[in-house]
């Protein structure tokens, strides 16, 4: 099974493909997701497909640049201004030459003179000089002259992908969103894709707009956007196969220690669709082999029921609720089916009658009040093996 198979995303990153062919550059573009989703497996899906222009059956006059440009705001951010990293990058990517170096050096300038803190500068920062450009002028010319170099007389939009804005300070976001609004506006034959989750654009967007209703918010990111797309979570009948992607040879070590129907239990409690996160199923597999290794060295092999498999995923998806259930004791355990049924049936002022912490912990939290109302009834159950395999985590350092 290849990776187009295994994360279901080939549709949707063909899909977008062509669409980004039919728009008319340059053009920016919001692919959404939740930390740990697949942005990065779709993205690098898109650059595969991109390489391979025929796959997509593209109309004449509306190719696109067979390579994809990949630029890690993150990392760059470590040396120096972000934007002129992702000049660099793209510039790197051309053919060498004094020419274009010198294209690259001037745009660098270009946005060095320009103050994206929306302060005053110090010194003197439009042209002053008749027939001189403007610093905002001459930035966007020169960029759309250096995206021009970069294709060595080959046609297409070119893609630029921009990954890492995750990590950045709010400000530092917002500042690299605006600046390459700014620097693509002067008809560049680019494609710029942001891999960036839509609370971290909301955030860095309340950090330049204020406090701003949500309608206002969403009008600022309209007019920052072109399009914006949202990855969706890996459907359910994908999870189990990735999980054993995952595991591979190592299934043995999952059966050794935890019974014959490991693999097979371990794949039924995860196996729900707000679960289906690429980043949450791998750090998963990770920790059920530390487990596994743990209680083959310490001799604490036995069969696990579902609910301690279910268990051990709220140890790696929600350690907040596993924290208040263990400080809790068994009078947490207890009744907590009920509990839940409670909490998700009456309003929040009710339900923090039965338990203020937990009534908290699941109106913050849908996907874990989903789960519980799955599981919570065989957590009541299984109490004493969960509060085993609790400790077997602790022990092994989980």
């Amino acid at each position: 099974m290849d990776a187009e198979d295994l994360v279901g995303l080939d549709r949707l990153a063909r899909s977008l493909a062509r669409q980004v062919a039919r728009m008319p550059a340059p053009t920016l573009i919001a692919v959404h997701g939740a930390p740990g989703s697949a942005k990065r497996d779709f993205l690098k899906r898109l650059s595969t497909l991109v390489a391979d222009p025929r796959s997509l059956e593209l109309a004449s006059g509306r190719e696109l640049y067979p390579e994809v440009i990949w630029f890690d705001a993150w990392a760059y951010a470590k040396q120096g201004n972000v934007l002129a990293g992702l000049v660099s990058r793209i510039a790197r990517n051309g053919p060498s030459g004094s020419a274009l170096s010198e294209r690259a050096r001037d745009v660098v300038a270009q946005i060095n003179r320009l103050d994206f803190n929306d302060a005053n500068p110090g010194g003197p920062g439009p042209a002053l000089s008749e027939g001189e450009l403007e610093p905002v002028e001459r930035l966007q010319r020169g960029f759309a002259s250096l995206v021009r170099s970069i294709r060595s007389g080959r046609s297409g939009t070119v893609c630029v992908v921009v990954e890492g804005l995750d990590r950045l300070r709010p400000d530092v976001r917002w500042q690299v969103l605006d600046g390459i609004r700014l620097m693509i506006g002067g008809g560049a034959e680019v494609a710029i894709l942001v891999a960036v989750g839509g609370q971290a654009v909301e955030m860095a967007a309340r950090y330049a707009e204020g406090d701003l209703p949500g309608a206002s918010i969403e009008q600022v990111l309209s007019d920052l956007f072109d399009l914006s797309i949202t990855i969706p979570s890996l459907e359910v009948r994908r999870i189990g196969s990735m999980l054993q992607r995952h595991l591979g040879a190592d299934e043995a070590v999952l059966r050794r220690a935890f019974g014959p129907d490991a693999v097979r239990g371990l794949a039924a409690a995860v196996a729900h669709r707000p679960l289906g996160s690429p980043r949450l199923i791998y750090r998963l597999v990770q920790r059920v082999l530390l487990l596994a290794e743990y209680a083959i060295e310490s001799q604490n092999q036995r069969e696990l029921t579902e609910a301690q498999w279910c268990w051990v995923i709220v140890s790696e998806r929600w350690p907040a609720f596993r924290r208040t259930m263990i400080r809790g004791g068994k009078r947490r355990w207890q009744g907590l089916s009920l509990a839940v049924s409670a909490l998700a049936s009456t309003t929040t002022s009710a339900a923090a009658s039965h338990d203020g912490e937990m009534a908290s912990l699941l109106y913050s939290d849908p996907i874990l009040s989903e789960y519980l109302k799955l599981h919570a009834e065989g957590f009541e159950r299984d109490a004493d093996r969960i509060l085993w395999l609790e400790n077997l985590l602790l022990a092994s350092g989980l």
